[in-house]
């Protein structure tokens, strides 16, 4: 199978993953259902056990220890934002990270891509940008104004953290296999975030809450998060696949999640944000010419 073609099919699972984190984040706090979704993530990649390397070599561990810590960092504000913001609005505000990547790439990976890919990914970013201005009622030529806005500032550092994640995932990836790296980054992400959980709220209590009244929802999280992320980093981990445009082209799920998650929480500007995401997959048509 194509990369192109595991990336599309991981961005199907991952518009139904966001749609189903933003029903549960109506109603539970942004760390204590990250803590039990990371948790459970862990737990269900137990069975594949026979799959995982448990002893990996010392600097591919480091190499997980600190993607496992810096997820962290990248997932918290996102889910932040899913609680308090419109899905809508959130969800395109992710296809900023592809610049972000390509830089990374190229100097970290030594990736090289076209200038058909430039305007791919340029259109990717301007439809995001539109978006972002009609939802915010910025004018259009003061794009700083949109680091007021609360959690955008938190939303943009933390691409830039998670854009340097991917290119570790890319490295770490030559030397353990798509199994392995789930489960360490999950194990690793949960003993951070039950630490945070412990130091800042109600540890144990606020886990076993959000566990018993979404546990049905919880699950189909934690099993569309597996099939994505799964199906996405076997094809990161193809030699020949281009971690500049995988990235771009797996935002496909921001125009799926765009379209139905604001139709079905009845969000505002539909239309406008629509259009935003058409430029955006129009980038992405590019992407793999």
């Amino acid at each position: 199978m194509e990369w192109y073609t595991l990336v599309i099919l991981s961005s199907i699972f991952l518009t139904i993953q966001h749609v189903l984190q933003k029903k549960v984040l109506f109603r539970e706090h942004a760390t204590e259902y990250l803590t039990a979704f990371c948790l459970l993530m862990w737990i269900f990649l137990l069975p594949f056990y026979k799959q995982i390397q448990f002893m990996v070599s010392p600097t591919s561990f480091l190499l997980l220890y600190i993607i496992g810590l810096l997820s962290v960092f990248t997932w918290l504000p996102w889910v932040r934002a899913y609680r308090h913001m419109e899905i809508s609005t959130v969800e395109p505000l992710r296809n900023l990270g592809p610049l972000i990547v390509v830089l990374f790439a190229a100097l970290f990976l030594g990736e090289q891509i076209d200038s058909i890919h430039f305007l791919g990914i340029f259109l990717i970013i301007a439809g995001s940008y539109l978006l972002e201005v009609a939802v915010f009622r910025i004018p259009l030529w003061k794009p700083l104004q949109l680091l007021e806005k609360k959690y955008v500032t938190q939303i943009f550092l933390s691409m830039t953290v998670g854009s340097g994640v991917a290119v570790l995932v890319k490295i770490v990836l030559q030397s353990v296999n798509v199994p392995t790296f789930l489960f360490y980054t999950f194990f690793l992400a949960s003993l951070h975030m039950i630490i945070l959980q412990f130091v800042k709220y109600n540890g144990i209590y606020d886990i076993i809450k959000v566990v018993r009244a979404d546990w049905l929802l919880l699950l189909l999280i934690v099993a569309t998060t597996i099939i994505s992320d799964y199906l996405h980093l076997l094809a990161i981990a193809m030699p020949l696949t281009l971690l500049s445009l995988a990235i771009p082209l797996r935002r496909l799920s921001t125009l799926f999640v765009t379209v139905i998650g604001g139709e079905l929480f009845h969000e505002n500007n539909l239309l406008k944000k629509t259009l935003a995401c058409i430029i955006m997959l129009l980038g992405t048509y590019f992407l793999l010419l």
